[in-house]
């Protein structure tokens, strides 16, 4: 999940920092703008364009609220901070649309799904599928020659860095003839 942050400026800033923190931790310096046109180390930069400053941060745990401030270094020596800011990221959304449908003439199961936003890869459950398949960026699936019987079928998206919500897994049933 990616936090965007913007904010307009003061023409004597020399430097913007943007510094993320979570309850119980320091904070950690995530982005900042070149001072004297040496950059600061940190793997993101400030950016300015039309006449806003704003810069991007990919949150390590989609799960917590973080509180993101601006710090603005005067060229007198001054600093001063913004109001931390909290972000919340989107909730981890399954796919909807999950359907399982049966092929008679391929003896096959078709899995097929809509695609939800930011996902990378998806992880199947259900008869055929021994310990989960992940697939990867297909949005179908087929399963041939299924158990017969009702059979229940999830899909489950998994975001950047492995975060899931599996406890809200979309489901789908089919029967297979004997």
């Amino acid at each position: 999940m990616i936090a965007s942050l913007y904010w307009k400026g003061s023409p004597d800033v020399q430097r913007y920092r943007v510094w993320r923190s979570e309850p119980g931790k320091a904070p950690i310096l995530v982005a900042s703008n070149a001072l004297n046109n040496v950059p600061d180390p940190t793997p993101t930069q400030v950016y300015f364009d039309l006449g806003d400053w704003w810069c991007q941060d990919t949150v390590p745990d989609p799960r917590i609220t973080y509180s993101y401030t601006v710090t603005a270094y005067f060229a007198n020596g001054v600093t001063a901070s913004a109001p931390g800011v909290a972000y919340v990221s989107p909730p981890l959304n399954n796919p909807p649309g999950f359907t399982a449908t049966y092929d008679q003439a391929n003896n096959a199961v078709n899995l097929a799904w809509q695609e939800p936003a930011m996902q990378l890869s998806y992880q199947l459950e259900g008869p055929g599928l021994p310990g989960g398949k992940i697939v990867n960026p297909t949005l179908s699936w087929s399963i041939y020659q299924p158990p017969a019987g009702t059979l229940t079928y999830k899909v489950t998206a998994i975001y950047p860095r492995g975060f899931a919500d599996y406890a809200t897994a979309t489901v789908a049933t089919v029967t297979v003839p004997p």
